[in-house]
């Protein structure tokens, strides 16, 4: 004979254990990514990922931006906030130094897509363990969505 209270309290685990994968699942899909993969013309790191390690935007065999050892605080909330290296070209220092970022503008990169930070912005220090400079967009971008 079946024992029917433990046939329901069964039935219901399993219920509930695939209510929590299908809520996972939707929670994962719903984290943000840092604009889009593919930028028009550019060659592209990091991008389209959630908290990248490594960003790089540039032209192939031309300039462009590198940052990499990126620690990231807040990634999901309104602004990210990022830490790491980059290199530092012009002026009287050229090699590595700190950089800082700030990913902000949560939106959609295409209609239906993956939710994304579209704006970034970074500052880098003067100099080895220096001060910083200004805030400004990544390579002058209005939006990390695509070339613009």
């Amino acid at each position: 004979m079946l024992n029917r209270p433990l046939l329901a309290t069964s039935a219901t685990l399993v219920v509930s254990a695939a209510l929590v994968l299908v809520a996972a699942t939707a929670a994962a899909e719903e984290v943000p990514v840092l604009g889009a993969k593919q930028q028009p013309l550019i060659v592209t790191r990091g991008f389209g990922n959630a908290h990248p390690r490594l960003i790089l935007a540039g032209v192939p065999k031309g300039t462009g931006e590198k940052a990499w050892r990126l620690r990231w605080t807040g990634w999901g909330a309104a602004t990210a906030h990022a830490r790491g290296l980059t290199y530092r070209y012009g002026g009287y220092h050229y090699g590595r130094v700190a950089i800082e970022l700030r990913a902000s503008r949560i939106g959609r990169c295409r209609r239906g897509g993956r939710r994304a930070y579209t704006f970034l912005e970074v500052r880098t220090a003067v100099r080895p363990g220096g001060r910083f400079d200004r805030w400004h967009a990544w390579l002058g971008w209005k939006n990390i969505c695509g070339w613009h």
